[in-house]
């Protein structure tokens, strides 16, 4: 039986990998359902002699934890980065799902994984073993990204050490211990979120100020309430005032907003530009760029 082994001085916060292997997990002690950086790794089992798969639940810092494969499992959890990455159970056998334009994969994916060859999610990933359990790896804090490796779950925080959840049991409860974790550490908003109705989900970009103003009509009793006015009302990504399409201007919309009884929203992407663009054109020093002196492509 081989016992779990670290990388990395235990009695420090600095610890760098932590693995899990064979029959044996280690974590952190705890204190007050928080780990300990100050205390020397223990070890816990998992997985039962007879191959059963325990109920567990731990906290752990590492900047890497990895869970050795189990005797089998059907799907991967995969969480998206952003709201246009996938969030779901997938079949880890099929090659991960690509953007047939490869120049989109960054606004995907995390730029820095849009080209890995590994399923693998942002913030959390879990295994189905059955029987309604699931093995789960989960980041506490910022910065966290879970993979599958031949079966291994890996966590890893893009610098220095961090706090994950790991567990093994019955799916809600597992997930749910996860989302409580989740929000205690990074704080939590109200239950209920705004229901929104958003011109890129029946437009995409082909809007206009006439075209909004009958939908706004149309909407009226509906349940909504947030307007939100997505790409394709302004000039050009990067330069953010009103194009033709909108001759009265945004703050005229947005009061037509109100008098239907909505919130306006409005969608801008203050951080990117168009080539064509007149802030771009004009302040290219103000752009990151690459060694040799290239703006860099943003997807």
């Amino acid at each position: 039986m081989e016992r779990g082994r670290r990388s990395g001085d235990a009695s420090t916060p600095g610890i760098s990998a932590l693995v899990f292997a064979g029959d044996w997990c280690g974590g952190y002690c705890r204190q007050g359902g928080r780990p300990n950086r100050a205390t020397a790794l223990t070890y816990f089992s998992w997985r039962h002699a007879s191959g059963t798969l325990l109920p567990m639940q731990e906290l752990v810092v590492a900047e890497q934890v990895s869970l050795p494969p189990p005797p089998a499992f059907s799907r991967f959890y995969q969480h998206g980065w952003q709201s246009w990455s996938e969030t779901r159970w997938l079949d880890p056998r099929r090659a991960p799902v690509r953007n047939p334009i490869e120049e989109r994969w960054p606004m995907v994916d995390d730029p820095a994984f849009a080209r890995s060859g590994v399923h693998g999610g942002s913030g959390v990933g879990a295994i189905e073993l059955g029987d309604d359990t699931v093995q789960l790896v989960g980041a506490l804090g910022v910065g966290g990204r879970v993979e599958l490796h031949d079966g291994s779950l890996i966590g890893k925080y893009e610098a220095d050490a961090g706090e994950w959840f790991v567990a093994t049991g019955a799916e809600a409860e597992v997930f749910a211990r996860y989302r409580d974790l989740l929000g205690d550490r990074l704080g939590t908003r109200p239950a209920r979120g705004a229901k929104t109705w958003c011109s890129w989900y029946s437009f995409y970009a082909s809007i206009d100020e006439q075209r909004l103003a009958g939908v706004l009509g149309d909407l009226r009793g509906l349940p909504f309430d947030v307007f939100q006015i997505d790409d394709g009302w302004q000039e050009a990504i990067g330069d953010w005032q009103a194009n033709a399409r909108f001759p009265s201007g945004m703050a005229d919309l947005a009061s037509r907003c109100r008098g239907h009884g909505f919130e306006p929203g409005l969608w801008i992407a203050p951080f990117l530009a168009r080539a064509n663009s007149e802030l771009f054109t004009g302040n290219r020093s103000m752009f990151a760029s690459d060694g040799g002196g290239e703006p860099l492509f943003a997807g």
